[in-house]
This record gives structure tokens, C-alpha cells and sequence, in this order.
């Protein structure tokens, strides 16, 4: 498997506007998969940077009220972008 050229396929995919991925999915014959794939996979891709985020900002924190009131966890909670 060429993990480059998958590699270079999904990033050209991700900045497809909307428009022009419903077309790709339509020439594809797959539908709204397309689509419903990417948006998970951004959502999954915003989710693992906020966690990130949350573990450098919180290192040596140890009180867990304070953990849960940093700003990604509200985002992460609430499904803000």
C-alpha cells in the first residue's frame, strides 16, 4: 500500500468545500458516505487536538474542578468548534 499517496488522497479530499464532495460522492456512487466520513473524521481530528490541548494545559493540576472548568472540556462536552 502506497501510505503517501492515501496520505496526499485525504488531505486533497478534507479540503473539498461541500459542494464539491457531495459531487465527488455522486461520481463515486457512494452517496452521502462520503460526506458522513469526513465529518467524523474532522470531529475525531478536533476531539484528539482539544484533548491535547487539555493534557499540556493541565499538567500538575490536581484538583478535578478545576480540570473540568478548562475551556476545551465545554467544547469537547458540548460539540463546539
Amino acid at each position: 500500500m502506497n501510505t503517501e499517496l492515501v496520505e496526499s488522497l485525504a488531505q486533497a479530499i478534507l479540503s473539498l468545500s461541500e459542494d464539491e464532495r457531495s459531487l465527488l460522492s455522486a461520481k463515486l456512487g457512494i452517496g452521502n458516505q462520503l460526506t458522513a466520513n469526513i465529518k467524523q473524521i474532522e470531529l475525531e481530528a478536533d476531539f484528539t487536538k482539544l484533548a491535547k490541548q487539555w493534557r499540556d494545559e493541565n499538567h500538575g493540576v490536581f484538583s478535578t474542578n478545576q480540570i473540568s472548568m478548562h475551556r476545551t472540556m465545554g467544547k469537547t462536552r458540548h460539540g463546539e468548534r
